[in-house]
């Protein structure tokens, strides 16, 4: 949880930031700037379950909801139902507290706001790539978590939070793989991911507009040890009015 307390001369009433920070307007001192509160455990051997909301300023959310359904006693194939991270890119897949940079760059993440949709996911790796994912974020290497080596997903696509407004569903393909080197850790992948997003347009003007929502990207990343580098890029077409 984060706390915070702020003074702002402002001697307009209006002043405030609804694109942002909704906490920055006059007035408002005590503020929780963000709270997670997480629930997460194996129910039975083939079903693990993971909730989270967050708080922040007087919106609770959910974050995450979902059930992961393994496949195989090895655990190398499963099924995630719910609301989850999308696998688009590697930067969108990193938790915050093992991100290096201060926030996520914009080219890769205005793909998924909030990194988040509802939809079904299927993941794919074997024991050993799911062991090196986990001691790249154990060991503080700025890891992006276990999203498998290869990944297939069908998804609303409007975003977080929201409600589908269309009969079309975006679906989205990832595969990436970590390569050792020695003691360095080189990891290389692809992504890609198409659907329709439904713009619903401010009073005034008509009607909605179904913009075709498509990208593809590329990441290499050589993990800290102690020194590493990365890089993504990503080309397709967004909505937009």
């Amino acid at each position: 949880m984060q706390a915070r307390f702020s003074g702002i001369d402002a001697t307009d009433d209006d002043f405030k930031n609804d694109l942002g920070d909704k906490n920055i307007a006059k007035n408002n001192s005590f503020s929780i700037r963000r709270a997670r509160f997480v629930v997460s455990g194996d129910v039975a051997p083939f079903l693990a379950v993971y909730l989270q909301t967050e708080a922040a300023g007087a919106d609770v959310k959910m974050r995450d909801w979902y059930g992961d359904i393994f496949l195989d006693k090895d655990k190398e194939f499963r099924i995630r139902v719910g609301q989850s991270k999308v696998p688009f890119g590697w930067e969108n897949m990193q938790s915050s507290q093992n991100r290096a940079p201060l926030d996520r760059s914009d080219p890769i993440n205005s793909a998924v706001p909030g990194e988040r949709d509802l939809g079904a996911f299927a993941y794919w790796e074997t024991k050993h790539v799911r062991k090196v994912f986990k001691h790249l974020v154990d060991d503080g290497l700025k890891g992006s978590g276990d999203y498998g080596m290869l990944a297939l997903g069908i998804y609303n696509g409007q975003g977080i939070n929201v409600d589908d407004k269309n009969e079309n569903r975006h679906v989205v393909l990832r595969g990436t793989y970590p390569i050792e080197l020695g003691t360095q850790i080189l990891e290389v992948g692809a992504n890609g991911y198409v659907g329709k997003f439904t713009i619903d347009r401010d009073a005034g003007i008509a009607g909605k507009a179904n913009i075709l929502d498509a990208r593809v990207g590329a990441h290499v990343v050589l993990y800290p040890q102690p020194i590493g580098f990365q890089a993504e890029y990503t080309v397709g077409k967004g909505p937009a009015l």
